[in-house]
């Protein structure tokens, strides 16, 4: 099924929105993760307990990041795709994406048999399905 003009509209102002979100809150991660580093660099963490849990922290701000960033590279793509006429059509066999699985995740590039073999051969590994 292709997507009607109303629909394309719709889907890519979700998707710029989602996108200007992402790098806000990128850039506001990051600027707290520096705050924090230098926080620990300057003795601010007065034991070694406080210190485990400040390291701790700052992973979890980490992976936090990384996954925003995977999400805005996914959203990125979909911009790209947008702006090739690709958009809506699976990045592996060309096929429609279904317009349910767009309106669920609008940066999605596979349609869902190739979503879920790509799963299937790349188990655990959480990059961008661009």
């Amino acid at each position: 099924m292709t997507l009607t003009d109303a629909q394309r509209e719709a889907l890519t102002a979700r998707i710029e929105r989602r996108r200007a979100e992402l790098a806000l809150e990128l850039k506001g991660d990051a600027a707290k993760l520096a705050e924090d580093r230098a926080g620990r660099l300057n003795g601010e963490t007065a034991d070694a307990a406080d210190r485990a849990v400040a390291d701790l922290l700052g992973e979890v701000d980490q992976a936090e990041m990384t996954r925003d960033m995977n999400e805005l590279r996914e959203y990125e793509a979909a911009l790209e795709r947008l702006k090739a006429g690709t958009y809506g059509e699976c990045v592996d066999c060309g096929e429609p994406v279904r317009v349910e699985r767009l309106e669920a995740s609008p940066a999605a590039a596979r349609c869902i048999n190739c979503q879920t073999a790509w799963e299937t051969q790349h188990p655990g590994d959480h990059s961008p399905a661009i």
